[in-house]
């Protein structure tokens, strides 16, 4: 069994799946992404999809959650904007910035597993899991910003030459080591996918909606998450 995208996103869960299956359980939850599609031009993405054929082939009355971005207390995701709009005042892009996401909490997935544990009728089925709020990284700065106590305007979103991006992705996935000057250790060719698409939950997919589950918006934990970045006598206020 091999350590690249196939192998840890269809191979292992497929071993998983088949295991649980042979011990008699009646339940089993497979926790994808959302844009997990076979035709995506994210790697990754395609793994991702790939798992859960593999995951319904050895357990056909899986769940399959696909949750969008998420966030939460030591995250790589909020934590690292954080970082670069407190330390560097910059935040590299790809392309234009305004793509969509809809970033969920890590809570509310949690409550999405457990719901699809102890519900019968969710077997077999596929639930996109996003967050309340629709929003661009240029939106989500300027939320961060409030949060930070930061005026949005002093963070230089700068837009990378596709090219360079690409290139910098290339020498990370051969050489394997972060390239310190973008400060994305995850810097890859799928995470540039990632950026160029919205990745939103679909009009007609099954959701939180349909677990009982309404999420939480950022605004509620944005604090608790980047409380390490709080200037000495900051005091925020939840106003978002």
């Amino acid at each position: 069994m091999s350590f690249d995208l196939r192998g840890i996103n269809r191979d292992i869960p497929r071993a998983i799946a088949k295991a649980a299956k042979e011990a008699g359980a009646k339940r089993f939850v497979y926790i994808s992404c959302l844009g997990a599609r076979e035709d995506s031009p994210s790697e990754y993405h395609r793994s991702k999809y790939a798992g859960e054929v593999a995951v319904r082939e050895a357990f056909p009355e899986a769940t399959i959650l696909r949750p969008a971005k998420i966030f939460g207390v030591e995250d790589r995701f909020l934590n690292y904007l954080g970082h670069r709009m407190t330390s560097w005042k910059y935040l590299p892009i790809v392309g234009n910035g305004n793509n969509k996401m809809q970033p969920v909490y890590v809570n509310d997935v949690a409550r999405a597993v457990e719901a699809a544990l102890e519900d019968p009728s969710t077997a077999g089925k596929v639930y996109e899991l996003g967050g309340p709020e629709v929003m661009s990284i240029r939106q989500m700065v300027e939320q961060i910003s409030k949060v930070l106590e930061m005026n949005p305007e002093d963070i230089n979103l700068k837009t990378m030459p596709g090219f360079f991006l690409n290139w910098l992705a290339e020498l990370n996935e051969f050489r394997g080591y972060a390239v310190y000057l973008l400060g994305r250790p995850e810097l890859t060719r799928h995470v540039l996918h990632e950026f160029k698409e919205d990745i939103v939950v679909s009009p007609d997919a099954l959701s939180f909606k349909d677990l009982g589950i309404t999420p939480e918006p950022l605004g509620e934990h944005a604090a608790d998450v980047l409380r390490r970045f709080f200037r000495p006598g900051h005091i925020f206020i939840k106003s978002i």
